[in-house]
């Protein structure tokens, strides 16, 4: 399972599926490398679906570092919100590290980052009831907050991609 958001693509071979054949690597009077036809289109990537989605949005590396740190600092709130505020600069910029390995078939939409961003803030609220009391969050505001998150972010994702925004 890759790490980022897979999209649905045409049937075209990725960078990584094609196969270079050499300029003169063609039988003698045939066809060069160059003016071979296309090789076969590979079968469509498989789209992700919805709770694939929701697992990708928040990386584990941002998962892995706020979760225990933010139960350390719960009574330190200047450097919570400090570790709230790096975490979400540091969602998209590792999403944007991992999908760069990617081929071009499987990078994520450029929305996709701005929606991860937004689902680390709501999913930080949710696990994090200190950071809650910073924001002066109560328990309904923060469900309200991370149950639409779960519901509507997957679907603007969805919406921009059919789009192509």
């Amino acid at each position: 399972m890759t790490r980022t958001v897979v999209y649905a693509h045409p049937a075209v071979p990725s960078e990584s599926a094609r196969t270079r054949v050499p300029v003169g690597a063609g039988r003698p009077g045939g066809l060069e490398a160059d003016e071979r036809p296309a090789a076969p289109a590979a079968p469509p990537t498989q789209e992700d679906g919805y709770v694939d989605k929701l697992i990708k949005y928040v990386p584990a590396e941002v998962v892995a570092v706020f979760a225990p740190l933010s139960a350390v600092l719960a009574s330190r709130r200047g450097l919570l919100i400090i570790l709230a505020l790096a975490c979400l600069l540091a969602t998209p910029g590792y999403l944007f590290l991992t999908a760069q390995n990617k081929p071009a078939d499987l990078k994520p939409l450029p929305h996709y980052y701005v929606l991860a961003t937004i689902a680390f803030a709501a999913w930080a609220l949710g696990v994090s009831t200190a950071l809650d009391s910073v924001l002066n969050l109560g328990t309904l505001e923060v469900g309200l907050i991370l149950g639409l998150s779960v519901l509507l972010i997957p679907l603007v994702d969805g919406l921009l991609a059919k789009l192509k925004i």
